[in-house]
C-alpha cells in the first residue's frame, strides 16, 4: 500500500498519451480508486440444447473512479481546469491566479496509478472529470477534494518515477464565510462540503473500437452544504423566506489562495442537529446561474508559482 503513487497528465489529444508533464499528488484514500467497466455479451441464441447460454463476447470498455486528496494549491488546480474547461490566467510578481468559470470543452487526463505490482503500472488514457467533492471542517484537519472520473479501460505500463510538491495543503481553521442570506453564519460555520458536479458522456461513434472515440459533458451543477453552530435562527429564517443571497469562502495561508464564489444562492434545506454537545443547524443550499459568475459558480486559485494546469 505504502508503495503506491497516482499521477495526472494533461492530454493534448483525447485518449493518447502526452508528452506533457506528470503531476503526482499524495493520496489521501482510494475511493475506490479505479475500476474498469467491461460489457460482456452474453450469446443465448436457442441451438436445440436445453442451455441458456452458449457464449460470451467481449463489448464496448471503459473505467470509473475516484481518489480523495489534500488540496496541494499548486498540483490539484488540474482538477478545476478537468471540470470547468474553462480558466482565465492572470500573473504577476507573486505568482498566477487562476479563475475557474467560464465553462468549456474541458481537457482530458492520462492516469498513472501504481499500486506496488511487480509487472508494472495502470494507465488509464482518456480520463474525464464528472464531479469534484470539497469538504473542510474548522477544527480538524485539511480542506480535502475528491475527484471522480471516467476514462477508457486500463492499461499496463514500466513503472514510472514519481516526485512530488513541496507546498502544503490548505487548512480548514484557514477558511472564512460571507453569506449574505444568512450573515449570523459567517462566524459560526463550522464544516463546509461542496460538490461542483459535469455529466460525460462517452461516445463509441464508427471506428471500430471497444474504446470510446469522442465524449460531450453537460452542464455544470454546484450543490454543497454549511454546519454552523446553532445560536441563532437566521439559517431557518432565510430556509424558509426563499432568501436571495450570494456565498463566498475564502482559504488563505498567506502564500496561496482559494475563492469559492457563488453569487446567487438558496438555501434547500435546514436540519437542528442536537447529536453533539452543542446544536448545530445543517444548511443545504444550491448555486444558481447568474450573470456575475456567468454560470452557478467561479473558483479562483492563486499560487506563487506561475504554471497552467
Amino acid at each position: 500500500m505504502y508503495r503506491s503513487h497516482v499521477g495526472w497528465t494533461r492530454e493534448t489529444t483525447y485518449g493518447s498519451t502526452s508528452a506533457l508533464g506528470t503531476r503526482y499528488i499524495p493520496v489521501l484514500s482510494f475511493d475506490p480508486g479505479w475500476e474498469d467497466e467491461l460489457e460482456r455479451v452474453v450469446d443465448e441464441g436457442i441451438r436445440g440444447a436445453p442451455s441458456k447460454d452458449f457464449a460470451i463476447y467481449p463489448g464496448i470498455s471503459k473505467s470509473r473512479g475516484g481518489y480523495s486528496y489534500h488540496f496541494y494549491p499548486d498540483t490539484c488546480g488540474i482538477f478545476l481546469y478537468g471540470l470547468f474547461g474553462g480558466v482565465l490566467i492572470s500573473t504577476g510578481t507573486a505568482g498566477s491566479t487562476h479563475l475557474f468559470g467560464a465553462t468549456d470543452v474541458p481537457p482530458s487526463y492520462t492516469l498513472a496509478d501504481f499500486h506496488g505490482a511487480a509487472l508494472g503500472e495502470t494507465i488509464i488514457r482518456g480520463a474525464l472529470f464528472e464531479r469534484l467533492d470539497f469538504a473542510y471542517s474548522k477544527n480538524a484537519g485539511t480542506l480535502t477534494a475528491k475527484p471522480s472520473f471516467v476514462g477508457n479501460a486500463s492499461t499496463q505500463v514500466a513503472e514510472t518515477t514519481d516526485s512530488y510538491s513541496t507546498d502544503r495543503p490548505f487548512m480548514g481553521w484557514e477558511a472564512t464565510v460571507s453569506a449574505t442570506a444568512s450573515t449570523a453564519m459567517n462566524l459560526r460555520t463550522l464544516d463546509f462540503n461542496l460538490s461542483i458536479a459535469r455529466p460525460v458522456f462517452q461516445i463509441w461513434g464508427g471506428s471500430n473500437t471497444q474504446t470510446p472515440n469522442a465524449f460531450t459533458v453537460g452542464t455544470l451543477e454546484v450543490t454543497g452544504s454549511l454546519t454552523s453552530y446553532g445560536t441563532t435562527f437566521s439559517e431557518l429564517a432565510a430556509y424558509q423566506a426563499n432568501s436571495t443571497g450570494s456565498l463566498s469562502v475564502t482559504l488563505n495561508d498567506s502564500t496561496n489562495s482559494l475563492i469559492f464564489t457563488m453569487s446567487n444562492v438558496r438555501f434547500e434545506k435546514v436540519t437542528l442537529d442536537r447529536g453533539g454537545d452543542y446544536s448545530r443547524w445543517t444548511t443545504n443550499f444550491r448555486a444558481l446561474h447568474n450573470a456575475t459568475d456567468s454560470g452557478p459558480a467561479t473558483v479562483s486559485l492563486s499560487i506563487a508559482s506561475s504554471c497552467s494546469f
